[in-house]
């Protein structure tokens, strides 16, 4: 469920919510979004083995503090480059579709609350917050849920997009709220 259960369940629910061309058109994009978070996955991974092995909390706190940040840049310059350069792309490439053209805004929104989520969800499990990240992740998911049976019959896409955002974001924050309030006595020695 976790790490990819708040990913996918959007896609799951925006097919019985939507028309199915427009949650066809949905899921496509999204997984774009997807695509290019593989460098945060990447470096995250890279710098498991090197927390895992850090003894000092406020050590392990400083790096996480700064693998945020890192996310939390390349997620906003993402976003910005996506909003900025998808319409012309899709230009060029013929492909002019209304529902992609209202799809990118949320995408670009999306990246950076998803970018810190990934980074943050991979640094709970560093600190022995695995359960936590677990309830953080099913809560995540809920959210998406019920803001998606409410927003969705009202507001179709933009409530799917506001749904997934509300609950990236909130998912981000808990993990990196609890990360900063992680007291020190689990990593003594």
């Amino acid at each position: 469920m976790t790490t990819l259960g708040p990913s996918e369940i959007d896609k799951a629910i925006a097919s019985r919510l939507l028309p199915l061309e427009i949650a066809g058109l949905y899921s496509i994009t999204t997984r774009i979004s997807g695509i290019i978070m593989l460098p945060i996955i990447a470096v995250s991974a890279t710098i498991t083995p090197v927390l895992f092995k850090e003894r000092s909390l406020d050590v392990i706190k400083k790096i996480s503090k700064t693998i945020c940040l890192a996310a939390l840049i390349y997620g906003s310059l993402l976003g910005f480059i996506i909003y900025t350069t998808a319409p012309s792309i899709l230009r060029l490439m013929d492909i002019n579709h209304k529902i992609i053209d209202e799809i990118i805004p949320w995408i670009a929104l999306l990246t950076p609350a998803l970018s810190c989520r990934l980074a943050a969800g991979n640094i709970m499990l560093i600190i022995d917050k695995s359960l936590n990240r677990a309830i953080i992740e099913a809560i995540g998911i809920f959210l998406i849920l019920i803001n998606a049976i409410f927003l969705v019959p009202i507001y179709g896409l933009n409530g799917m997009g506001a749904s997934v955002l509300t609950a990236e974001t909130m998912m981000a924050s808990m993990f990196y709220c609890t990360i900063l309030t992680q007291k020190s006595k689990h990593k003594t020695t």
